[in-house]
């Protein structure tokens, strides 16, 4: 075989070769253009004492981390999603993600949306949901709990 054999077809369909990358560029830009632009939205967590211990020893930094850990896994289960649905009062949240940054003590909360300022709130609620599921995060109920024990109790002796 010669080369001239082998450049015959290319000769013969050069159209072909020329146009079908063209469509596929052309198509593809429109499809693009016709898209809404997706916006995110970060939430930062810290977890742990680290801020206000200037010298933690090498067991608090592990344990902020395997609870950093911890918490992320919590933010991307089901009854975080309802939680922040139900305190925003929305039917549906937009796609986000929990994850804690390796080797750290820190919670990133991601929210994907095609409105920006909902996924801002939304962001901001998920980390808020984070919060109260975390042990000193009830602490405006405990107060409350006991200034109703503190009022019954003042109310049976008095």
């Amino acid at each position: 075989m010669e080369l001239r054999e082998y450049l015959l077809p290319i000769r013969r369909w050069w159209w072909l070769l020329v146009i079908a990358p063209v469509i596929a560029l052309v198509s593809s830009f429109l499809a693009t253009m016709n898209q809404p632009p997706i916006y995110q939205a970060r939430a930062t967590l810290m977890v742990g004492s680290i801020i206000e211990n200037p010298n933690p020893n090498q067991g608090e930094i592990y344990l902020a981390q395997s609870l950093a850990q911890t918490y992320a896994d919590i933010g991307n289960r089901e009854p975080v999603r309802l939680a922040t649905m139900q305190a925003l009062g929305l039917d549906w949240i937009p796609d986000y993600f929990v994850n804690a940054l390796p080797q750290t003590q820190v919670i990133e909360v991601i929210v994907s949306d095609v409105n920006a300022e909902r996924a801002q709130v939304v962001a901001n609620e998920l980390a808020n949901q984070l919060i109260l599921r975390s042990p000193t995060g009830s602490q405006g109920e405990d107060q409350e709990r006991q200034q109703f024990i503190d009022d019954h109790l003042t109310s049976l002796t008095g």
